[in-house]
């Protein structure tokens, strides 16, 4: 609300509000960094999060925060085909819908959900979803910390308890 105060009181004294767009951000000449837009008004803040896309020569990475089936759909005409995926909502079965995941095509999936959460993620029925991709799933409330390292061609994954 707050933002949104602050760009309103901007627009008083003369500046223009452009859309929300997508950002891509050139890191290097091998490195880019994209910020996929979804809109702004998806209903709740899981479903307003940020969706990011990491390239580094060959190796795509896919960031989904939060963000729910629903929004999923929004984006399904996107170049979104990765080699790792951050599943969304903490592997809630209310995201990385079958749709999204024809789309995405994972060979690495990482789940970043807390030991013993009171929502049971990750979900059993999303980690069958993504059984259907791959078998290289990677949770961190069994694994701990996952660490991902590329030369950009390959990649490695390295779990850290």
């Amino acid at each position: 609300k707050a933002y949104f105060e602050a760009v309103k009181q901007q627009q008083e004294q003369g500046a223009i509000y452009l859309e929300d767009a997508d950002m891509i951000f050139e890191l290097s000449d091998q490195i880019t960094f994209e910020v996929i837009e979804t809109g702004d008004d998806n209903g709740d803040r899981n479903n307003n999060s940020v969706l990011t896309k990491l390239s580094y020569q060959e190796i795509d990475f896919l960031f989904t925060g939060d963000m729910e089936s629903d929004v999923e759909k929004k984006i399904l005409s996107r170049d979104l085909d990765v080699d790792i995926l951050k599943a969304g909502h903490h592997g809630s079965k209310t995201s990385s819908s079958m749709a999204f995941l024809e789309v995405v095509k994972p060979k690495t999936v990482v789940i970043s959900a807390g030991k013993n959460n009171t929502y049971g993620h990750p979900h059993p029925v999303l980690l069958n979803r993504l059984k259907a991709y791959t078998e290289d799933i990677y949770v961190t409330a069994d694994l701990g910390h996952i660490v991902i390292t590329t030369d950009g061609q390959t990649y490695e994954v390295e779990t850290v308890k």
